[in-house]
């Protein structure tokens, strides 16, 4: 068969863990022969921008498939607009009869699939047993997608990562909690700023930066009414260098997530040599191991996110 692979998703520069993956990829050489190929159907910005970057990529794709220059398309996935997105390369490659593997990001799908109307659903189910392969990120999503699609071919990749630093020193530091990821509700993090006057009472020294986008504003104003202002950095977004130095002087990583698929930033904490405190949500506990790579808790449970920072 002749043609190449396509692979299509956010752009690598996009903040979140879909772009974490695109980034590994591109860093360890998966696009330097050209094949596969890398289209960026999204990026961060504004309506028009992200509507732009959808269109010119579709566009190229387009002429690709009408020239006969694709033998596959992988398509990088996840909830909501994204899935809608990539519906419009889908049906195409569908259409003339070429491979489509379904890479499925995210872990708010369950909610996104049960909400949607019926005959989005009946289309949603099509898609996923229309394509030669979905991807998993985890034994746990594995299951969630085909008990929800039985007609699925569904296999478990589990996202990579690229080993980090690991200073030799880090034990002899002070107590440094480290978050990275959307500070937003479903990340867990008024949890994480709730568990914290515990946390401050058995550990007076501990501080907690928490990196990442969302409304920070209102987050602080959290944080100094639960009276632990002065023990919380809110950074904001961070990448590359910057992230990496976060990771090498935290002492342990915190996510207390309410829905996951496979974090990328627990991964990359694990790969910096840190112990992880995280909720038992989508493939962390396949990833982190109770007791041995760090604490699991249930979600939502601020007393046990305390005990186990």
């Amino acid at each position: 068969m002749t043609g190449k692979v396509v692979m299509i998703g956010t752009s690598p520069a996009t903040q979140g863990g879909v772009g974490a993956v695109i980034s590994v990829y591109s860093a360890t050489g998966l696009f330097d022969t050209g094949d596969p190929r890398y289209l960026a159907t999204h990026c961060d910005g504004t309506f028009m921008q992200k509507l732009a970057v959808a269109a010119r990529a579709w566009v190229r794709y387009l002429a690709m498939l009408l020239g006969r220059r694709v033998r596959l398309l992988h398509v990088h996935s996840a909830s909501g607009p994204s899935f809608w997105r990539k519906y419009w390369f889908m049906m195409p490659t569908f259409a003339l009869g070429l491979p489509v593997v379904l890479h499925w990001h995210g872990g708010g799908f369950v909610e996104f699939y049960r909400r949607s109307p019926r005959w989005q659903q009946r289309l949603i189910a099509w898609v996923f047993a229309r394509s030669d392969r979905v991807v998993a990120l985890s034994a746990q999503w594995h299951n969630t997608l085909s008990t929800l699609f039985p007609l699925a071919r569904v296999v478990t990749i589990p996202n990579p990562v690229q080993l980090g630093e690991r200073p030799a020193d880090r034990a002899a530091g002070s107590a440094r909690l480290l978050f990275l990821g959307r500070i937003v509700v479903e990340k867990g993090v008024e949890d994480l700023l709730q568990a914290m006057p515990s946390v401050l009472e058995r550990v007076p020294g501990c501080s907690l930066v928490m990196a990442g986008t969302g409304d920070l504003q209102r987050h602080r104003e959290l944080a100094s009414r639960l009276g632990v202002g002065h023990a919380v950095e809110f950074p904001g977004y961070v990448e590359g260098a910057a992230k990496s130095a976060l990771l090498s002087q935290a002492s342990v990583f915190v996510l207390p997530s309410h829905i996951e698929a496979m974090p990328m930033s627990v991964l990359e904490a694990m790969a910096h040599g840190l112990p992880v405190a995280a909720t038992t949500v989508g493939g962390i506990p396949q990833a982190v191991r109770h007791g041995v790579d760090g604490l699991l808790f249930e979600p939502r449970n601020v007393s046990a996110l305390a005990d186990a920072l």
